[in-house]
């Protein structure tokens, strides 16, 4: 992993608190989701859903920093700050093509390295999570964020493993924007993200 250009694994496996098992999952699920992410931000855009469209660039934006491929990172940066300045079509269309060739250039790379799973991340996941305790530190997560609440850095530091393994791929974006200590940003990305995975919504 360590011999792909623009995959700095040693500041990523710090990410993750050293476990090698946790990350290489991650790339998996990386390479297995995230290969058509641009195509998607393509086809948000020609719809008109523009918010859509920057939503998608910024949450593939935040996976790449959390994997450690800093140039997709920056790539998907510039195509998320285009969207957002409201760049020409051609513009962002360039910048889409240099994203899209730096994700389907280190996806091919993943896959040539990366022994596949016998079974999918999600089914993995559902296997062996224990939802309740998911809810229970998404609903912290989520109460620290809404009072502006530093400790919630700290929270996801300590349960990293189990929140990224719940969130799935919004993890990234969240944990993306706690870095930069953003806790607007990270709540407004957290709640998306639990919308997205059925096991968190709240029992009734």
């Amino acid at each position: 992993l360590a011999a792909i250009p623009g995959l700095d694994v040693a500041t990523a496996l710090k990410r993750t608190l050293n476990k090698r098992d946790l990350y290489e999952r991650l790339l998996r699920q990386f390479a297995a989701e995230e290969f058509g992410a641009v195509d998607t931000v393509r086809v948000q855009l020609a719809a008109g859903k523009n918010a859509e469209a920057e939503r998608g660039a910024h949450s593939l934006k935040g996976m790449a920093g959390t994997l450690g491929a800093d140039e997709l990172q920056r790539r998907a940066d510039r195509l998320e700050q285009a969207i957002k300045q409201g760049a020409s079509g051609t513009q962002i269309e360039t910048l889409a093509g240099q994203t899209e060739e730096e994700l389907e250039r280190l996806v091919a790379a993943l896959r040539q390295i990366l022994e596949p799973e016998s079974i999918s991340i999600s089914e993995t996941a559902d296997l062996d999570l224990d939802w309740a305790t998911a809810r229970e530190r998404v609903d912290h997560l989520e109460a620290l964020l809404e009072e502006d609440d530093a400790e919630a850095i700290e929270l996801f530091e300590r349960e990293a493993d189990l929140l990224r393994s719940a969130l799935g791929k919004g993890a990234g974006a969240v944990e993306q924007a706690l870095q930069n200590w953003n806790l607007v940003e990270a709540l407004t990305v957290l709640r998306r993200a639990r919308a997205d995975v059925p096991s968190l919504q709240d029992e009734s």
